[in-house]
């Protein structure tokens, strides 16, 4: 575990540093001398093996991002500001807005996928997930690279935004692809919801079980941005967990059934949230402690050897605790709301 923290800090450092200056791809090379040197350190001081590791870290992670930007990130970055014709294919459900539709949708470039937010004129254009829309777009590069970058956007994993130039021409698909369905089921939970719970209440519960935040008011979203407890309305690893721990109680704590059950349902609420970064990690890394349950890895401190059940899963304080605290959080909110009304 040591090793890994080692070779997770560099790695780590590397990815930081890369945001912040263009490395060139010879610079990370000079770090194979230091590691050699470490390397031999290592074999009579014990903290040159750590170095040695923390170095290894650096070179891999400045040569990963140097790599991921010349093979992947530079197709977007010769799009940006640039009008080009395209065809986009729709990947969920559009939405109305104050200028027309949008919705995201994916891009082929230079045989490479990309993920696009897509905005059109026509506010009555129907389109479904599946569909595909061809016609001259502009293009806008969200990363941190780009002349005028969208944080917003990119922090949603959406590479490019696309505005409409010219007429477009719209390709219905028959049916809605099998990889599109967890889109279809999300419009359903939606419409379900929106029939269920009062006008006034349905966008909260919209926003909190399925990270829909259209429905909720500015005034609202203020406050609780200013309260600094969005996470509760935006679907991130609070929802994953939760999730886990009600897989976990309903499996009575066996772990062949956890893992059984809650690696196929936490794909499954991943694809209804849109596969989001901060859902995709959450569901990664509670994936990864139902394997480890499964297969015993067991975490060890001061030579002991702890139950896994104990240190990994404490699964009913912590949900305890999130409970008590997202609800007094909450209430304080529209107590708020409700004095300022």
């Amino acid at each position: 575990m040591r090793k890994l923290v080692w070779f997770t800090l560099g790695f780590g450092a590397a990815c930081a540093l890369s945001f912040a200056i263009q490395i060139p791809w010879f610079a990370p090379l000079f770090l194979l001398i230091p590691i050699a040197a470490f390397v031999l350190l290592g074999q009579s001081f014990r903290p040159g093996r750590g170095m040695a590791l923390l170095l290894l870290g650096v070179l891999c992670g400045a040569l990963w991002n140097r790599a991921y930007d010349e093979f992947y990130l530079s197709v977007l970055e010769k799009m940006d500001g640039q009008t080009a014709q395209a065809t986009i294919e729709v990947g969920a459900y559009p939405a109305v807005t104050q200028y027309g539709i949008t919705a995201e949708g994916q891009i082929r470039l230079e045989g490479k996928t990309y993920l696009v937010m897509l905005y059109l004129d026509d506010p009555e254009l129907q389109l479904k997930p599946g569909d595909s829309v061809t016609g001259s777009f502009g293009f806008r590069y969200t990363g941190i690279q780009a002349a005028k970058s969208n944080l917003y956007q990119s922090a949603r994993g959406v590479q490019l935004v696309a505005y409409q130039d010219e007429e477009v021409e719209v390709t219905i698909c028959e049916s809605v692809p099998l990889r599109h369905y967890p889109q279809v089921l999300r419009l359903r939970l939606l419409n379900i919801m929106d029939a269920t719970f009062p006008s006034d209440t349905a966008g909260f519960a919209k926003a909190l079980l399925l990270g829909e935040r259209e429905g909720i008011d500015y005034a609202t979203d203020t406050a609780f941005s200013v309260s600094g407890i969005s996470h509760i309305i935006a679907v991130s690893g609070l929802h994953v967990s939760i999730l886990f721990a009600l897989i976990y109680f309903i499996t009575g704590r066996r772990r062949f059934l956890t893992v059984l059950l809650g690696i196929p349902v936490l794909i499954f609420f991943a694809a209804l949230a849109g596969f989001s970064p901060s859902i995709t990690r959450a569901c990664i890394m509670h994936s990864l402690m139902m394997v480890a349950l499964l297969i015993d890895r067991e975490y060890v401190q001061g030579g002991q050897v702890e139950e896994t059940d104990h240190n990994l899963l404490s699964v009913e304080k912590i949900v305890e605790f999130a409970d008590i605290v997202c609800l007094e959080d909450v209430q304080e909110v529209l107590d708020n709301q409700i004095a300022c009304n």
